[in-house]
């Protein structure tokens, strides 16, 4: 666990990297549908796939399945 001022992209990287550095890479990760998670186009609707954030390119590079709360 770590403080920061806002959650966002750099800081969910970081939180990967901790996590990765010190119990190695996992397969999957559920997160909120925050916009630096997610594209979702309506407000409360769906995320898009097809359109991955850079955290969601990241995640794909390593083979991580991203799972989104709803």
């Amino acid at each position: 666990m770590f403080l920061c001022e806002e959650k966002g992209t750099m800081s969910s990287f970081r939180g990967v990297r901790d996590v990765v550095g010190s119990k190695g890479l996992f397969c999957s990760i559920y997160t909120d549908r925050g916009s630096h998670c997610w594209h979702t186009p309506e407000a409360g609707g769906k995320v898009d796939r097809a359109n991955p954030t850079q955290f969601g390119q990241a995640m794909a590079r390593l083979g991580v399945e991203m799972v989104p709360a709803y």
